[in-house]
C-alpha cells in the first residue's frame, strides 16, 4: 500500500500482504472519535480485495460488520466471497467498487455485465438478505467515456439504511463520495454512581437505623437463618445505596480541567483545518491556532490543579482524589505530619503550578 494516506484522527486498517507482488487493494479508515468498545478485522475473508471490519459501540450491543470489496473485471473477489460466505457473519454494510453494470441499479444503460458475473453478486445478496440502499441511475464513477454506476452499498432488509451519492467534478478522485446512514439500536452507556461527601453522614445514619430495625441481636440457629439474615443485610445496603448514590460527574479518564477557553481554542484550531485540505500545506494561521490550543490546555490544567492543591489543608480527602491524576513525590519529612504542617508538606510534594518547569511549544 505504498502511498496510502494517514491522519492522526483516523485509524488505518488493512490486511497484511502475503507477497510484495500482490498488495491489498482495499483499506478502511476508522475515526478515533467513535469511542468504540472494541474493533477488529475478521480473519475471513482472507483476500487482497476484501476487508471485513467488526465494530462494537458498547459491550452489551451486537457487533456491526462492514465488508469492503474491490471487485476487479475478472470477479476474483466475488468468486472467493461466494466460497467463504458460509463461514462469515451477515454484514450490516456490504460496499465497494463492484465493477458491474445491471438493470437492477442502472436501467438507463444500454449494455450490462454478463449474467454469470451478476449471478455471483445476486447469490450473496440473496444469501444475506441484502438490498440496495442508494438511488437508481445515480452515477458513482466519472471516466473518460462518461459516468457509470459501479460503486454499490448493500444493507440488510431488516436494518434501514440510506445512502447519498455525491459525484463532484472538482474532486481529486474519479469515484463519488457515498455517505451511508445505518439505523442501529445502541444501548446507553451505564452510569457510574457514588456517594457525595455531604450525603455521607445522612447515608450512614439511615443505614444504621435500617439495620437496627431489621436485625435481632441473637446468633444464627441454622444455615437457613444465616442465609436469610445475609440476604436481608445485602438488600438493606442496596436499598440505602440506591437512595443516596448519584451519577458521578468526574471519573478517571475525564477532563475536569476542560473549560470554555479550551472549547474556544479547539474550535479555532478546527476552523483552520479547511485551509490544510485546500492548500495542502501548513499555514501560519494553523500554527498559531495550534500553539494557542496547547497553551490554553496547559494553563487550564495549571489553574485546575492549583485550586485542588490549595484546597488540600481544608479538605484532606481531596488528596486521595488527586492520586490518579498526579504521581506523588516522596515527602521531605520523615515524621508523621498533622494539622498546620500537612498543607505545606503536600504543597511541596506535588509542587505548585507556579514553580513547575514548563516549556512553550
Amino acid at each position: 500500500m505504498f502511498g496510502t494516506l494517514s491522519h492522526p484522527d483516523w485509524i488505518l486498517l488493512e490486511t497484511v500482504s502475503a507477497s510484495p507482488d500482490s498488495p491489498p487493494r482495499v483499506v478502511i479508515y476508522l475515526n478515533r472519535s467513535l469511542r468504540l468498545s472494541r474493533y477488529f478485522l475478521l480473519p475471513s475473508p482472507a483476500h487482497r480485495d476484501l476487508l471485513a471490519l467488526s465494530i462494537q459501540h458498547h459491550p452489551s450491543s451486537l457487533p456491526v460488520v462492514i465488508l469492503n470489496i474491490y471487485n476487479d473485471r475478472d470477479c476474483t473477489a466475488l468468486d472467493h466471497l461466494v466460497t467463504v460466505s458460509p463461514t462469515m457473519p451477515v454484514p450490516h454494510l456490504f460496499l465497494g467498487d463492484f465493477n458491474l453494470h445491471s438493470p437492477d441499479w442502472a436501467p438507463a444503460l444500454s449494455t450490462f455485465s454478463s449474467q454469470p458475473r451478476l449471478l455471483l453478486l445476486r447469490t450473496l445478496t440473496d444469501l444475506w438478505s441484502l438490498s440496495l440502499s442508494q438511488p437508481l441511475n445515480s452515477p458513482t464513477f466519472r471516466g473518460p467515456h462518461g459516468t457509470s454506476l459501479i460503486d454499490l452499498v448493500w444493507a440488510p432488509v431488516t436494518s434501514p439504511c440510506s445512502t447519498d451519492v455525491h459525484l463532484l467534478a472538482a474532486a481529486p478522485s474519479d469515484h463519488a463520495f457515498l455517505c451511508s446512514t445505518l439505523s442501529l439500536t445502541v444501548p446507553p452507556a451505564p452510569l457510574s454512581y457514588a456517594l457525595r461527601e455531604q450525603d455521607l453522614p445522612e447515608f450512614l445514619a439511615a443505614l444504621t437505623a435500617a439495620l437496627l430495625s431489621s436485625f435481632v441481636p441473637h446468633p444464627s440457629s441454622s444455615a437457613d437463618d444465616a442465609l436469610r439474615r445475609t440476604t436481608l443485610l445485602f438488600s438493606t445496603l442496596t436499598e440505602q445505596w440506591q437512595r443516596f448514590a448519584v451519577p458521578r460527574r468526574s471519573f478517571p479518564g475525564s477532563k475536569p480541567w476542560w473549560n470554555a477557553a479550551c472549547r474556544r481554542a479547539r474550535r479555532a484550531l478546527l476552523d483552520t483545518y479547511s485551509d490544510l485540505a485546500t492548500l495542502h500545506r501548513v499555514t501560519p494561521a494553523y500554527c498559531a491556532a495550534r500553539d494557542h490550543y496547547f497553551n490554553t490546555i496547559r494553563d487550564a490544567k495549571r489553574a485546575h490543579f492549583e485550586r485542588r492543591i490549595t484546597s488540600l489543608p481544608a479538605d484532606p480527602a481531596a488528596l486521595f482524589q488527586l492520586a490518579h491524576a498526579i504521581r506523588p513525590r516522596p515527602l521531605s519529612h520523615s515524621v508523621p505530619l498533622a494539622g498546620p504542617e500537612l498543607g505545606p508538606a503536600c504543597h511541596a510534594q506535588f509542587h505548585s503550578a507556579h514553580h513547575r518547569p514548563t516549556h512553550s511549544r
